[in-house]
């Protein structure tokens, strides 16, 4: 979810997502907007799940691997613990929910 211009995103996996998957799919969508050429900095707001933890030592070596890689900075912001409300992409859940 791109907070900043109110676009959404979805990418599917046929199997439990993993922390691969999830920063393969950052990656893939920082080249596909292409941010490198105009941004220098990366704010990546996570639910501190289980795949996106800080504490996750595969997430974070991928994701200091993109920032290399990438030449930018990367600032990891989580939200509370059960605190979805304050999560905008849990709305967007909510609203394909609604579509189903």
């Amino acid at each position: 979810m791109d907070v900043k211009a109110g676009t959404v995103d979805i990418y599917l996996a046929e199997s439990k997502v993993a922390v691969d998957f999830i920063v393969d799919r950052i990656e893939e969508h920082w080249d596909k907007y292409y941010f490198q050429s105009t941004k220098d900095v990366l704010i990546l707001n996570g639910d501190n799940g289980p795949e996106n933890s800080s504490s996750r030592t595969q997430f974070i070596k991928r994701i200091v691997e993109f920032s290399a890689k990438a030449n930018i900075e990367i600032i990891l912001a989580y939200y509370p613990p059960y605190d979805s409300k304050y999560n905008p992409v849990e709305r967007v859940w909510g609203r394909i929910n609604q579509a189903i």
